[in-house]
């Protein structure tokens, strides 16, 4: 198992545990640049890239998660477990929208 299927799992989990949070796991192959996980937190729209910690985002990840900032979403890279509690804490004590 890789490390960004090691950490994708483990996020996967933690976001499971977050009750004010729906989230989306999308595994498309034929579809590049849409983020390892979209959801909502208190009425904002968010996207999680994962990477291993040598791990280069493509330029359509770049873009896309430019344009879900651009529109008022939140867009973050994750190369850890405590990147991706950290991203949610500070998510989560933002409140609604």
């Amino acid at each position: 198992m890789t490390e960004e299927t090691k950490l994708r799992n483990k996020t996967k989990l933690f976001l499971q545990t977050l009750s004010s949070v729906h989230v989306d796991k999308i595994s498309d192959r034929y579809t590049s640049g849409i983020p390892d996980f979209i959801g909502c937190c208190n009425g904002r729209y968010f996207a999680i890239e994962l990477k291993a910690k040598k791990g280069v985002v493509d330029p359509i990840q770049k873009y896309v998660m430019n344009d879900i900032k651009k529109t008022g979403g939140e867009a973050v890279v994750c190369r850890s477990i405590d990147d991706v509690i950290s991203f949610m804490t500070v998510l989560i004590s933002k409140g609604g929208v």
